[in-house]
């Protein structure tokens, strides 16, 4: 019954259109793949692995990126089962994999999109089945170390926060002398890997990028007051749709001795992540349903059979509560609904007027951002950051951004999605727009100009 709900709530969203996120990795991807220098002309905070994962994505469109989400929400399932069979028995599986497809497709959890949190969680659990197998020993027991290590090193090179695999990595392999080394060298593959690349783009480049712009943000995220603000507005899709299923597990853990160490490993590297993420979106609560979703399938596992009829009710309960976000008429006023993001109803019909006043080889700009037009203009992007954040908080992004409107060759068309004295005080975009360029259009109240000729 979970798998068959998981399933319907998936095709429900898969004409969802693209999230900012989703969309901006795939034009970063996709220029990428046509020559441009990642983390210069084709910038992003994140590291290649997620990059790398969205260019393969990225040659199907958008229907490609929902495939990819697809492919990580079953690859991560399959570590969830591989993970419960090691800790639980196979009565454990079926449970696990069923609770983890279940919450995994709340609405307002986003796990019907892209995101880093998703993507990550693939290869960290896929990486801590693998070393909970190891660990059972066998004939292939070094080429599940290997593939383990691997995983888990991989994972914060999707998502930096992913670091739960190589918590649980650590209470597994450390304990055991003569797998340290061997364990030690497979793990550095992957950022060996990372450090090669970020040598040939200009190492200071991909290290701001990917850790050093974690420390330059937005100063609201940085505050105390600011994080706690920003967690309590995340507050009600964890309580709603996370939070029993959590629940279940950690009562898992403190009531199973056996294993508990790998349990807390996991549980406390989730927690480290989601925290350290620091802006509290809702699909940061992804990366700890993995756990939770193993843990309450180990419990189920060994529940007396005269309770598993409330928990299958309590389910049932939960899911009902998403009925509310699934009757919206059209994909995008169905995404709107389930993620509060207005751009997924005027992304695609901005993108579009873009291109029909642009030729293929011209480029154009969104001020100051709003990164899923793009995917959907099929055009060149006049600035490399394609968030609103970086055009903020990096310094120097914004006068980047007037100084190409200005320059000899400017950006064919542009949609005004924030006002452009919002960084801009002075005036001097405003003046440019009305010089140089002629209002064509209108798309859900963003006005589009285009160059005079």
């Amino acid at each position: 019954m979970a798998i068959a709900a998981a399933a319907a709530l998936r095709l429900r969203f898969a004409e969802v259109p693209l999230t900012a996120d989703e969309g901006g990795y795939g034009v970063v991807a996709g220029r990428w793949a046509d020559g441009a220098t990642l983390y210069g002309d084709a910038w992003v905070d994140r590291p290649q692995a997620l990059v790398l994962l969205y260019r393969i994505a990225w040659e199907g469109g958008p229907a490609g990126i929902r495939v990819l989400a697809l492919v990580a929400t079953i690859a991560t399932a399959v570590g969830v089962g591989w993970a419960a069979r090691s800790l639980g028995g196979r009565n454990a599986v079926i449970a696990a994999v069923g609770l983890y497809l279940l919450v995994s497709s709340a609405p307002r959890l986003e796990g019907w999109a892209a995101n880093g949190e998703l993507l990550a969680g693939a290869f960290a659990t896929l990486g801590i089945a693998s070393l909970l197998a190891w660990r059972r020993g066998g004939r292939v027991s070094p080429v599940l170390l290997a593939a383990g290590m691997v995983l888990v090193s991989t994972a914060p090179l999707v998502k930096q926060s992913a670091v739960e695999g190589l918590a649980v990595a650590a209470v597994l392999v450390i304990p055991h002398a003569r797998s340290r080394l061997p364990a030690f060298g497979w793990a550095a593959l992957p950022w060996l890997a990372a450090a090669a690349h970020g040598l040939t783009v200009g190492f200071d480049r991909w290290w701001f990028a990917v850790v050093g712009y974690r420390f330059h943000g937005d100063p609201a995220a940085d505050s105390v007051a600011g994080r706690l603000d920003l967690l309590w507005q995340a507050v009600p899709p964890l309580a709603l749709d996370a939070a029993p299923l959590l629940a279940v597990g950690l009562v898992c853990v403190s009531r199973l001795g056996r294993r508990h160490g790998v349990y807390a490993a996991w549980l406390a590297g989730g927690l480290v992540g989601v925290v350290g993420g620091g802006l509290f979106h809702p699909h940061y609560w992804l990366q700890l349903l993995p756990f939770g979703a193993v843990a309450a399938g180990v419990a189920w596992a060994r529940m007396p059979r005269r309770v598993l009829p409330a928990v299958v009710a309590g389910m049932a309960v939960l899911a009902a509560g998403w009925v509310p976000y699934l009757t919206p008429s059209s994909p995008a006023q169905l995404g709107v609904k389930a993620t509060g993001d207005l751009r997924l109803a005027f992304a695609e019909g901005i993108g579009q007027e873009l291109a029909e006043l642009t030729e293929p080889d011209e480029r154009v700009l969104v001020v100051w951002a709003a990164a899923s037009v793009y995917a959907y203009a099929g055009r060149e992007p006049a600035t490399p950051y394609l968030w609103f954040r970086p055009v903020r908080y990096i310094d120097g992004a914004s006068e980047e951004i007037v100084d190409e409107v200005a320059g000899s060759d400017p950006p064919a068309a542009i949609a005004v999605a924030q006002p452009p004295d919002f960084l801009d005080p002075g005036g001097e975009l405003t003046r440019l727009l009305e010089r140089r360029y002629l209002r064509e259009a209108t798309v859900a109240g963003i006005p589009i100009y285009a160059l005079r000729r």
